[in-house]
């Protein structure tokens, strides 16, 4: 057992006093940016709201993904900054937390093109008369098109008349099956979650193989669950904000996205506490390099997910998924189209080709914080198009928000255990971990 550890203890530190100050600050000074931003325009404050919302998802969703995944493959390398990895993990619990407002009172500003209103519906079809109900039956057959959804503000205010196409959806989409559903998801995600760093943290006091037995075991089934839950998430929040489009690689795209993030958000905080001498002293640059290398392979394969799945809806050429970008290629979209290519694979791609960059710690935080960029703008560029709003300094409240949200409960998180898995049977092995 490796009996050097950290040379500094985090609990009650002055960086640890520092960033839960920093997070406070910077949680109150976005919510009241964004506060009044609902005022302004209530609609683009909600699809900002879930921006937010998805981003931190995100990190979380991530983390706990490579929680399962060091023990499900018996990875050595990442045993000494697990704990850092668990602690962004922890992001699960609070997140779900910020679900609830899109339950009760988002959903109606988000998903109003599926929500069936239907009392709004009889009252003003009983004041039309039976011949008004025919017309407006007619009517209604004539102008529903693809991409399109059928609206009566003036006498609905705003809400939608039936659409053959979302009617047919209707299984799944209505507002009983997306609470049960993503409820379920999130109980499942931080079950997992407490399980694994329940069996961790256990393993500081005795150092019982079991617990990594334990961890092992559910690994490979959690697996499978966590594919089809990620997958439901990304579904309901954020496809069917277009409920008439749809696409079989949408999960995996955000999955991408997922891994691009949390591979960029444990990059920095590794290198800071490194640094500023938290983790084990033993810790080598080696390490750095494999966070750099899932930094660039994950982001290749984001881009290598974005690119297939329009690849394949633009040779298709049919009208029911190729509308999904001709929206955001109209209205001023066509620049951030174009613009996420360059920001979000081009750049990165470049910035990580080499090994030297992937050992450099200041290269390696620039680049984390620039692809944790790229995964706000790609989740911006997929959910606000569909309210067909622009940029409000809404936004930058809800990033300064997501910013404290992380600072704030990543301090909670690992300052509840040793940030060294002091009895970790892989511990020394990991330290020893070298690039050749």
């Amino acid at each position: 057992m490796s009996v050097q550890t950290a040379s500094k203890n985090w609990n009650g530190s002055s960086n640890s006093k520092a960033m839960n100050s920093a997070g406070v600050i910077f949680i109150a000074i976005g919510a009241l940016i964004a506060a009044w931003g609902c005022f302004l325009n209530a609609q683009h404050f909600w699809h900002a709201y879930l921006v937010m919302f998805m981003f931190l998802l995100s990190l979380g969703l991530g983390c706990l993904f490579y929680v399962a995944l060091e023990y499900l493959v018996g990875a050595y390398w990442s045993v000494p900054i697990r704990r850092v990895t668990e602690g962004m993990a922890g992001l699960l619990i609070p997140v779900a937390f910020l679900a609830i407002p899109i339950f009760t009172l988002g959903m109606d500003h988000l998903y109003s093109h599926w929500i069936p209103h239907h009392g709004h519906h009889a009252e003003h079809h009983v004041a039309e008369g039976h011949a008004g109900h025919h017309e407006a039956h007619a009517d209604k057959s004539s102008v529903v098109k693809l991409g399109e959804y059928k609206t009566s503000d003036e006498h609905h205010g705003g809400h939608h008349e039936p659409d053959p196409i979302i009617e047919g959806k209707r299984p799944f989409l209505s507002k009983s099956w997306f609470l049960v559903l993503n409820t379920a998801c999130f109980l499942i995600w931080i079950v997992c979650l407490v399980f694994f760093r329940g069996n961790s943290r256990a393993q500081d006091k005795d150092g019982d193989p079991k617990y990594t037995r334990r961890n092992v075991t559910l690994a490979a089934p959690f697996m499978l669950v966590f594919a089809a839950t990620l997958t439901i998430a990304a579904i309901y929040y954020m496809m069917s904000l277009e409920p008439h489009w749809f696409s079989t690689m949408f999960g995996v795209y955000y999955f991408a996205g997922t891994l691009v993030s949390a591979a960029s958000v444990l990059t920095i905080f590794v290198i800071l506490l490194h640094k500023g001498g938290f983790l084990h002293s033993g810790l080598k640059k080696d390490t750095y390099y494999s966070l750099g290398l899932m930094m660039f392979a994950f982001n290749v394969f984001w881009a290598y997910i974005s690119f297939s799945q329009f690849m394949l809806i633009w040779y298709a050429n049919l009208p029911e998924e190729t509308m999904w970008f001709t929206h955001r290629y109209e209205g001023g979209w066509a620049i951030a189209s174009w613009a996420l290519i360059v920001f979000h694979f081009v750049i990165p791609f470049f910035a990580l080709l080499s090994r030297n960059q992937k050992t450099n710690p200041r290269r390696l935080v620039t680049m984390a914080f620039w692809l944790l960029a790229a995964h706000i703008f790609d989740l911006y560029w997929i959910i606000v198009p569909a309210c067909k709003s622009a940029f409000h300094y809404t936004d930058l409240g809800f990033v300064l928000f997501a910013a404290g949200f992380v600072m704030f409960f990543f301090n909670k998180s690992v300052s509840a255990a040793s940030l060294v898995p002091v009895n970790d049977p892989k511990l020394d092995h990991g330290l020893e971990f070298r690039i050749h």
